[in-house]
């Protein structure tokens, strides 16, 4: 069985992530691969002609210039996904965290999907504190909101719950995927 995880910026799909790998499932999580190909220099050189400097390109002169720019967006993600997505189909990986998976209209190349929230609320208390002083609320309009993704999710996972609650939500579904693995061609 192959299980997307996704979910808001700042909702806490990595902390789920590494639950479930405790648990004992093996995972994957797009922004790594994403991370690894940034740090490829051909790659990185490539962002760097995106942007009009030399490389190296700094992760956080990127993120800002993408908040400003959605045109670079778009070819940021047109260089970038189709790796991403070949090493995640290619990798043997249970679960994979991928926060864009209905933007980019993936759903349908996973068995089930997993919808990590805290409320929009929670997300923005979150945020403000990872970028103090920025404009956090621009971070979200590059997503769908989580609430559309819960719509059509086979589970949700609640982080602004209380965190052994969470847990045992989690140990359930990963107890249920180990009873009943389930191949799809």
């Amino acid at each position: 069985m192959r299980i997307a995880l996704t979910g808001g910026i700042g909702e806490g799909k990595t902390t789920i992530l590494n639950w479930i790998a405790e648990l004992g499932l093996t995972v994957a999580s797009a922004d790594a691969i994403a991370r690894d190909l940034f740090d490829d220099p051909f790659v990185n050189d490539q962002i760097a002609a995106l942007l009009g400097q030399s490389s190296p390109v700094n992760r956080d002169h990127l993120r800002m210039a993408l908040t400003v720019d959605p045109d670079l967006r778009r070819k940021i993600n047109a260089l970038m996904h189709a790796p991403v997505m070949e090493r995640i189909l290619t990798g043997d990986a249970e679960v994979v965290e991928i926060p864009l998976l209905y933007e980019a209209c993936l759903q349908m190349d996973f068995d089930e999907v997993w919808v990590v929230t805290c409320g929009p609320e929670e997300q923005l208390r979150r945020l403000a504190l990872r970028y103090p002083g920025e404009d956090v609320s621009k971070y979200l309009r590059w997503q769908l909101p989580t609430r559309i993704k819960a719509i059509s999710s086979d589970v949700i996972f609640r982080t602004d719950a209380p965190e052994a609650t969470t847990w045992k939500i989690v140990e359930k579904e990963v107890q249920r995927v180990r009873r009943n693995p389930v191949v799809c061609d």
